[in-house]
């Protein structure tokens, strides 16, 4: 079957994009039935923190792997990559169907994390590598569109396979296997060596990508506390089933998927910098709605509010990374910046955690809505160093 290469082709968007919607599985396709496994393992000590973990330790392994990624994929090809990335990800996020030992589960989510971080890199890479200018921008928005579409419909699915029991949440990777197929049969690897030579002669830096780089790790270390500890919120608080859990939350991220579809608009408009502000500020709203409003309408559009800014606000680093980076070097710089967000991910559940225990689980969403108002001040005083 001879590849296509007409990158604007409806079949080809299909396939890139529907590999980057269960990209967005990884970490998080599981939280409806955290509370489940928790409870299945109560007798195992510091579950309230190794369950969690189930959801974030994926990205200790993507925060190790994704730069040793990046600079492979720099140097030899980015499809190949990303393809066995694919592999290892359906294998190990299937492996929960049938372990029932907790240090074995958190093992294969280690392994997810490796698979992951060819797809959080490579995908991205190919994207910005087959389209360019304004293309590039609707094509970044439409990955996130996709990620989050993605996300919303397979965590949907997780929670009423929940609902059979835990173990059946997890045959929702299964879905990576098709996008496989897929992808090995409609994807080309990009044509590099036309400004090869000219982008060789330019040393790598990370100083240029250093604010992208915070803020992609604040943007995560925040965010991620939202999934991690909303299941918990709607249990402890407003008395909610599995079952109601997953779709409260699909339904939070299947109506925040469709912001990413502006965001070509949106910076023919305004500014890089004033776009991560007010993506910082419409946040700040959504964790205050969700942490204190105590009802489920408050709950739902604030985590639509937060939801919806969060993917811009990434689209709109991951653009701006790919206007600095040379050709040669995205795979490179891109590595680095999944490594800070997986970072961000990782110390999520800590960080979260850590703040239920100290100041109670409502105030926690308070205090991240303070930390992301205080990033988005700082994002117009320092927007010289963020402008384009």
């Amino acid at each position: 079957m001879q590849k296509i290469k007409n990158v604007d082709s409806v079949l080809f968007k299909f396939v890139i994009f529907g590999a980057a919607g269960t990209m967005a599985l990884g970490n998080v396709g599981v939280s409806p039935v955290i509370p489940e496994i928790e409870k299945f393992f109560s007798d195992v000590p510091h579950i309230d923190f190794l369950s969690k973990f189930i959801l974030t330790l994926p990205a200790l392994f993507t925060l190790l792997f994704a730069p040793l990624v990046g600079y492979l994929m720099d140097k030899y090809n980015r499809l190949g990559f990303v393809l066995l990335g694919m592999f290892i990800w359906a294998l190990s996020g299937m492996a929960g169907i049938w372990l029932e030992n907790i240090y074995w589960m958190l093992f294969s989510r280690a392994i997810l994390g490796v698979g992951t971080a060819a797809l959080v890199v490579g995908i991205p890479v190919l994207i910005g590598d087959y389209y360019s200018g304004d293309k590039k921008d609707k094509a970044l928005g439409l990955m996130g569109f996709a990620q989050v579409f993605g996300g919303a419909v397979l965590i949907a699915i997780s929670g009423f396979l929940g609902q059979l029991g835990w173990h059946y949440a997890f045959w929702v990777y299964a879905i990576e296997i098709i996008a496989l197929l897929a992808a090995f049969f409609i994807l080309f690897e990009p044509e590099r060596k036309a400004e090869q030579a000219g982008d060789n002669k330019e040393a790598f830096s990370l100083l240029k990508f250093t604010f992208l780089y915070l803020i992609g790790f604040i943007l995560y270390l925040t965010f991620m506390s939202m999934p991690i500890q909303m299941p918990y919120l709607l249990k402890i608080v407003l008395g909610k089933d599995p079952q109601t859990i997953g779709l409260i939350i699909a339904t939070v991220i299947f109506v925040a998927a469709f912001s990413p579809l502006f965001y070509a608009k949106i910076k023919q408009k305004i500014s890089v910098p004033v776009i991560f502000f007010l993506c910082f500020v419409v946040m700040a709203v959504g964790f205050v709605m969700a942490g204190t409003l105590e009802n489920t309408a408050g709950v739902i559009i604030g985590g639509m509010l937060a939801g919806g800014s969060f993917s811009v606000a990434i689209i709109n680093a991951t653009s701006h990374l790919f206007t600095l980076a040379p050709l040669t070097q995205r795979a490179k710089a891109y590595g680095v910046f999944g490594m800070l967000l997986a970072f961000g991910q990782f110390i999520s559940p800590l960080f979260s955690q850590s703040l239920v225990n100290a100041f109670g689980l409502q105030a926690m969403f308070v205090i991240c809505a303070g930390v992301l108002l205080f990033l988005g001040l700082v994002s117009l005083f320092l927007k010289k160093g963020v402008a384009t």
